[in-house]
């Protein structure tokens, strides 16, 4: 009898009180919803005593209990230890039962009561599942450093397309998230070792400035970007060959420098376009590159409303070039959040992550549009998440701002300056 794993995959999660996270691998529970939740399943390996392990995530923010039921009776309740790291996993954050009586169907419940170490700052009550494991075995099992059948907690894997990649962003526009966005983005290619496959940066392609932004804050927001992209490219390191153009008061030299990088694409090494903004600069410099080049440019989109803000080119238009398109979910299902859920980064001792989270709130407190208050919003980044972990060989399509939090924290924590 070999170990059996129950990974949060077998239990259900609708109307009880958790969510899935990192990409999908814990259970955890929004705390500006939910205080507690629980969840069960049936128990559906053979009969026998099995020692039991929960396997649980060590959080630096608050200890959280965990009861377990076995058919409504306590099988016992574990309080995992602070972790000096956002989140841990390993044997200090597991726990064990040993020579339990189990037969198929018993139903399994686990309770979550979330904690906090100074009544402020929530965890999540994060965990990843249980392990029923031969008796005598289970303290083994307990402490191994991988988790049998494939259960992992920790960072999204890092395992980008082949190619090369550039953003063509707006943030002159009416909407200012490209101020959180265009941060967290700089940061994400930073943190993933990938700074070097960034080949164009632009901001403000938002080419037509409309009435509801006047033409002195249409110059504010140009300038905010401006610093957003090079004082995050600075203060992260590694993009120092790059050139943060603005698309609207530079536009020549956006278009030719958007219209060399498309003429080095080649089958192996395509380019990725991250259209984070109107399509009209992708179009302009598609149609003063090489037609034969179209064929290696992707052109990625996560929401209609910048394919169809266009003055100048549709978004069949830039289809019409050739190029393929790779179209994601909309990512301001989790990336446009609540401001608290940003808190971590708001009081990190580290300026670079102080400084990602000021432009997130720069954008929260902008007073020419109202739908951002109380939101930090970093959507278009979710495109560059996406990128990083695989693009359309298996990339995150719906990532989390848990997912951000730990690329840049395990940067932070690991690689230091």
């Amino acid at each position: 009898m070999g170990d059996k794993t129950v990974s949060v995959d077998d239990f259900p999660v609708t109307d009880t009180g958790y969510y899935k996270e990192a990409n999908g691998q814990w259970l955890a529970i929004n705390p500006n919803k939910n205080k507690e939740a629980a969840t069960s399943t049936n128990f559906g390996f053979k009969n026998g005593k099995y020692d039991v392990v929960f396997v649980g995530v060590g959080e630096n923010d608050g200890q959280s209990t965990f009861p377990v039921l076995l058919n409504a009776k306590e099988l016992g309740t574990f309080t995992p230890p602070l972790s000096q790291k956002m989140f841990e996993h390993g044997e200090r954050y597991n726990t064990l039962w040993e020579r339990v009586q189990l037969k198929k169907g018993d139903k399994i419940t686990v309770i979550s009561k979330i904690g906090s170490t100074d009544g402020k700052e929530w965890a999540r009550a994060r965990w990843a599942g249980l392990i029923f494991a031969p008796t005598g075995s289970g303290s083994e099992v307990k402490s191994a450093k991988e988790l049998p059948n494939s259960i992992q907690v920790g960072i999204p894997t890092i395992k980008p397309p082949k190619g090369r990649i550039a953003v063509v962003a707006d943030g002159n526009s009416p909407a200012p998230d490209d101020l959180g966005g265009t941060a967290v983005s700089i940061a994400l290619l930073r943190a993933a070792g990938l700074q070097d496959r960034l080949v164009h940066y632009s901001h403000s392609c938002d080419l037509v400035r409309v009435e509801r932004i006047s033409e002195r804050a249409e110059k504010e927001r140009h300038a905010l970007m401006q610093t957003a992209c090079d004082v995050t490219a600075r203060r992260w390191g590694g993009f120092d060959d790059l050139t943060f153009f603005d698309a609207k008061w530079q536009q020549e030299q956006t278009i030719a420098d958007l219209v060399a990088v498309i003429n080095a694409s080649s089958p192996e090494d395509p380019l990725w376009i991250i259209e984070a903004g109107e399509p009209d600069i992708i179009g302009l410099a598609l149609n003063a590159s090489k037609k034969s080049k179209h064929k290696f440019v992707k052109v990625v989109t996560h929401h209609p409303a910048n394919d169809d803000a266009g003055d100048f080119y549709t978004w069949q238009q830039i289809l019409d070039f050739g190029i393929e398109e790779v179209r994601i979910p909309d990512q301001n299902t989790y990336l446009k959040v609540p401001i608290e859920q940003w808190d971590w980064a708001k009081n990190h001792d580290d300026p670079r992550i102080q400084w990602v989270w000021l432009q997130g709130k720069i954008a929260e407190v902008d007073d020419v549009v109202k739908f951002q208050k109380g939101k930090w919003d970093c959507s278009d980044a979710g495109m560059i998440l996406y990128w990083i972990t695989g693009a359309t060989n298996g990339g995150l399509q719906l990532g989390t701002v848990t997912d951000i939090k730990s690329l840049l924290l395990n940067h932070i924590e690991n690689q230091g300056e």
